[in-house]
């Protein structure tokens, strides 16, 4: 009885056919819900037909109650990166599953368009086609009231992430400043946080991510996941060969941040790692 309609702009552009318009259209006349991830308002021919969503949040979203932020007394724990599609998503999912099982009560905000399909509380939709119509001190409020929402179900823990780099890598172009991923990430305020590496990131890049993120919050970075696969280097550059990390390369990452950074790295692909980064968490939240 639902339509969940993806990015298909791209698709759409590629075909030279309007794939959105059609859709949405076919599941308004049959009656369909429909849950979107981009807006559908601009194109939809019937604009009073209530059963659909996409993660729109502006000023009508505000309380107004001159900028007083809550305080909350559940913990919270942040997941962010050094770069797009690094298992940031599955990795709070991941840890979301064996908080439960372990008997924990878990509450989550997600940054993608999918986050309420996969049972998180709050949506902050700031990524690819994000609809943020938000100033920045109606950001830090927005984002105090989701987590003021989650407080008041009693959780344990909260688990918000962030989306794609959270530092730029570098300064050519005014889009390569992720300042919406900066200002949410600031408005959580995290306890604890854990930041997704690539095999080929700079270290010295990781590591003024570390600081900028321990900064911004006033919260400690309790470890690393490192996403295992690499792109083989070829001409073909980002297009290329994606291919697993070897043991001896996992090895030498894992060494070279415990060197460097005194800071643990787990390998997203390996379950009996996240259980042990899943300890760490623990340990931390009980100091």
């Amino acid at each position: 009885d639902t339509l969940i309609l993806g990015h298909i702009g791209e698709l759409s552009r590629l075909t030279k056919s309007d794939y959105r318009s059609t859709l949405l259209n076919n599941a308004i006349e049959k009656g369909k819900n429909i849950y979107c991830f981009d807006n559908p308002m601009p194109i939809i021919n019937n604009p009073k037909y209530t059963n659909i969503y996409f993660p729109k949040i502006d000023s009508t979203h505000i309380k107004k109650r001159f900028g007083k932020l809550y305080k909350t007394d559940k913990p919270i724990l942040a997941v962010i990166g050094t770069n797009s599609r690094q298992g940031k998503f599955s990795l709070q999912l991941c840890l979301r599953k064996k908080l439960i099982e372990f008997g924990y009560s878990v509450g989550q905000i997600g940054t993608e368009p999918s986050a309420l399909l996969f049972g998180f509380d709050e949506i902050f939709h700031c990524g690819y086609n994000g609809q943020v119509d938000l100033d920045i001190s109606q950001t830090y409020i927005a984002v105090n009231d989701m987590i003021w929402n989650i407080t008041q179900k009693d959780v344990d823990l909260i688990i918000a992430g962030t989306q794609s780099g959270f530092l730029p890598y570098n300064d050519y172009n005014a889009m390569m400043f992720p300042t919406y991923h900066q200002i949410f990430f600031s408005a959580l305020q995290p306890d604890a946080i854990i930041v997704c590496i690539n095999p080929f990131d700079d270290i010295q890049f990781v590591n003024r991510t570390i600081k900028a993120a321990e900064g911004l919050s006033g919260g400690k970075v309790i470890g690393i996941v490192c996403f295992p696969i690499d792109i083989s280097d070829s001409w073909q550059g980002n297009f290329g060969m994606k291919t697993r990390i070897s043991e001896e390369r996992e090895n030498e990452i894992k060494h070279k941040y415990r060197l460097h950074e005194d800071i643990k790295v787990y390998m997203l692909d390996k379950s009996d790692e996240l259980e042990e980064l899943l300890s760490e968490c623990i340990e931390y939240f009980q100091q």
